[in-house]
């Protein structure tokens, strides 16, 4: 980062400039990271979606799609707003499971605490993963029936949404070596329910 760039902390992300976010993901620090990152470009994906949704209804030639347009602006509004908070949930997530490493490994404690903060650490990526793919099901209907002229914008949030759905399974997995067994095998029953092996 450069000198006098502010250095923001987990839960703080969604408010900083998206330069210091830049820089602060570049620097050497550990968050933002992949994770959060995932939620930003699925976050991206779904406002493309409503801008392009934005420029259909309200317009004659699209009155007969506007109905099934709105319902699908409203969806990816909702997506967005998730994916925004779980930007700084992930840093979290992630800050809490670098403290349960750092713990003293005589501490008969640690091992419970990490199992704990690898769950949360999975579980954050997981919802980003589950609204990516919802993001990208309603940008391949949007791609059908929204305005044309907007038609690569809709191809730019499919390649975002897909791109975030591959990072958060990623960073999903990442952590189910750390979780208890019993935990660990019901996240990876949830993720073959999205169709992850």
């Amino acid at each position: 980062m450069s000198a006098g760039e502010r250095t923001y902390q987990p839960g703080e992300f969604i408010d900083a400039p998206l330069r210091n976010y830049l820089a602060q993901l570049a620097s050497e620090t550990p968050t933002p990271g992949g994770g959060s990152c995932a939620a930003l470009v699925a976050a991206l994906a779904a406002g493309l979606g409503e801008m392009v949704a934005a420029f259909t209804v309200g317009r004659a030639k699209f009155a007969a799609v506007e109905p099934d347009v709105r319902i699908i602006r409203e969806h990816l509004g909702q997506a967005r707003e998730m994916l925004q908070r779980l930007i700084d949930q992930d840093a979290e997530a992630y800050a809490g499971l670098s403290a349960a490493f750092k713990l003293d490994r005589t501490d008969p404690l640690r091992g419970g605490k990490i199992q704990s903060a690898a769950a949360i650490a999975a579980g954050v990526p997981f919802q980003t993963a589950v609204l990516a793919r919802r993001v990208g099901s309603d940008l391949q209907t949007l791609q059908s029936i929204a305005n044309p002229n907007l038609i690569t914008d809709v191809k730019a949030g499919l390649a975002f949404a897909q791109a975030a759905f591959s990072a958060a399974i990623a960073n999903t997995q990442a952590n189910l070596p750390y979780m208890e067994s019993r935990d660990a095998e019901r996240m990876r029953g949830e993720l073959r329910a999205i169709g992850v092996g």
